[in-house]
């Protein structure tokens, strides 16, 4: 019960958070802003959008076979259906509820695939730390074509969220400290009190789960063809480029940016969606921020990331709700027989 109430408090925290953005950015906004806004939303070119929708499938097909990859030196041979279907509900969950999906797609292949949960999570944390790894190679290529941009868009956003709150910079340097102490004493109260039943049952389960990430974390140097995964790893990035380059050419305003600017505005937009989990209102306010500095106009630019935000929402919204009814269709008529022990 407690933890659904958390879930549910935690959904309507995030709502809350994207809505406040979305009044707070067009409270400043002039009536005539706000026409411009609603009038080029009405008069994009959603073709565009529609091939950026199509560049995002082929990254999420790519990164169910990448996960393939990572779950085949333990021993278990998920089928690509399955895979896929498990990521897209992961993006259509965290949507919903921040986090979700990663235990989530587990969830998937146990039920499907009898892929043990802490090895699958292990996978997961494995791809989350590659992934961070590409995005820092999307950020030196933006240093070295947008250098300039880049530094303006953080004095950007340093403005945007110092607005109302002076000691903002302060703050984030205690959070890992605190959170370093929190967890060090609860190690420690485990570990000291290890001989007791109820806490040695959760020392065990915690070992478990150690143990399930490092072998997940271990797969990723053991791929049996380890071209093939560094080359998905590069195709995802390179189409979540695509997916904001094509979406130039909606607009009028924005079909001659240069196509490096795809790169910041990826890293930016990125930055959104890790603070409000979906970038609900703050996606758009982003993109308006940085487009701004490519000499966009403000009330275009914002309207520009609605356009970008709703296709990209929807596409995992689509595919969420299409592989929610194919998984049990599928795996009745495909009885699939994992080589893992269960």
């Amino acid at each position: 019960m407690k933890s659904k109430l958390f879930s549910v408090l935690k959904v309507a925290f995030f709502l809350c958070l994207g809505l406040a953005i979305i009044v707070l950015f067009t409270g400043k906004l002039s009536e005539k802003e706000k026409a411009e806004i609603w009038e080029a939303v009405l008069n994009a070119d959603y073709s565009w959008i529609l091939l950026s929708m199509l560049f995002g499938t082929l990254a999420h097909i790519s990164r169910s076979f990448r996960w393939k990859q990572l779950l085949e030196p333990m021993g278990h041979h998920p089928s690509s259906a399955n895979t896929f279907f498990a990521v897209m509900v992961m993006y259509f969950a965290n949507l919903a509820v921040p986090r979700l999906g990663e235990a989530t797609r587990c969830v998937i292949l146990r039920r499907y695939e009898k892929v043990p949960m802490e090895k699958s999570f292990g996978t997961v944390i494995a791809e989350r730390a590659i992934d961070l790894l590409f995005l820092g190679f999307i950020f030196l290529i933006t240093l070295i074509f947008e250098w300039d941009m880049l530094w303006k868009g953080i004095d950007s956003l340093k403005t945007m969220g110092n607005s109302g709150n002076p000691n903002s910079e302060s703050e984030p340097s205690l959070v890992l400290p605190i959170m370093a102490i929190i967890g060090l004493t609860i190690a420690g109260i485990l570990f000291f009190f290890r001989k007791t039943e109820r806490v040695r049952t959760i020392y065990a389960k915690v070992v478990e789960l150690i143990i399930g990430f490092v072998s997940g974390l271990k797969s990723a140097f053991k791929v049996k063809k380890p071209l093939w995964f560094v080359g998905h790893s590069l195709f995802i990035w390179f189409m979540y480029v695509m997916m904001v380059w094509i979406c130039f050419f909606s607009m009028p305003e924005t079909s001659n940016l240069p196509w490096e600017s795809s790169f910041t505005l990826l890293i930016f937009g990125s930055l959104g969606i890790i603070i409000v989990p979906g970038g609900l209102g703050i996606y758009p306010a982003i993109m308006s921020a940085v487009l701004l500095l490519y000499g966009v106009p403000e009330a275009k630019g914002y309207a520009f990331g609605w356009i970008v935000w709703l296709g990209q929402t929807l596409l995992l919204v689509l595919w969420g709700i299409i592989s929610l009814i194919l998984l049990p269709v599928f795996n009745k008529k495909n009885k699939h027989v994992s080589t893992a022990d269960a």
